[in-house]
């Protein structure tokens, strides 16, 4: 299971999290920064509930075995747009884990929680995490 903490932004802005990973509330508040989930609640998340659940303050993204996908699923944050903004995130991800954090993205018409734009890559391996490319 993949874990990313609580991500704290200026404002608001579109975050976009790939499946298999996990927002919680554990870092302490910083002034300027607003806290985007709860840990409690999927308020002003979207995604598909196959893959996506709140579990201990967690926001866990998962694919089992039974739930392969096809294509990403992601959860899209709604709560807002912002111009500029810094992210702050921590997370942790199972060594075989692949995701990563979508921003300044768009929703793919007719794909259902499908986005193309940039995504900061995380990966169980530490071969591609902080790499940033277009999805």
């Amino acid at each position: 299971m993949n874990y990313m903490n609580r991500a704290f932004l200026p404002g608001t802005f579109l975050l976009l999290i790939v499946c298999n990973a996990c927002v919680t509330s554990k870092l302490t508040r910083e002034a300027g920064f607003v806290e985007i989930f709860d840990g409690k609640t999927l308020n002003n998340w979207e995604g598909d509930s196959t893959y996506w659940r709140v579990e201990n303050g967690n926001l866990v993204g998962e694919v089992t075995p039974a739930t392969l996908l096809k294509q990403n699923s992601f959860i899209i944050w709604r709560g807002g747009i912002v111009a500029d903004f810094e992210l702050k995130v921590q997370y942790r991800i199972s060594k075989e884990g692949n995701s990563g954090l979508n921003y300044r993205s768009e929703e793919v018409e007719g794909r259902r929680f499908t986005l193309r734009g940039y995504q900061a890559d995380l990966d169980g391996a530490d071969l591609y995490s902080g790499s940033n490319y277009e999805e």
